[in-house]
């Protein structure tokens, strides 16, 4: 919510919140994302250590779960997307 309020222009209200995939849902996720964890700050606590441990570390260090850890290091493009999964 802090997110739609400084994108949207003064005249808009409040979206309601839905499960429907928009662009303005993905910035909202995104925003949140930054936010909770800015990347610059992420990729300077785990520099070039990509391991299980030092992610869970980040995710500790941050208040945020491993996953959102994963996926803003994957969006950002620090890594690739696949090594989630191996």
């Amino acid at each position: 919510m802090v997110g739609d309020r400084l994108y949207a222009p003064d005249t808009d209200k409040f979206q309601p919140v839905t499960t429907v995939k928009t662009a303005l849902q993905k910035f909202h996720r995104a925003f949140a994302q930054e936010f909770l964890c800015p990347s610059d700050a992420l990729k300077d606590f785990v520099g070039e250590e990509f391991g299980e441990e030092k992610l869970d570390e980040a995710a500790h260090y941050f208040n945020v779960s491993t996953r959102l850890i994963e996926t803003t290091l994957v969006n950002k493009g620090f890594i690739d997307r696949g090594s989630l999964f191996d």
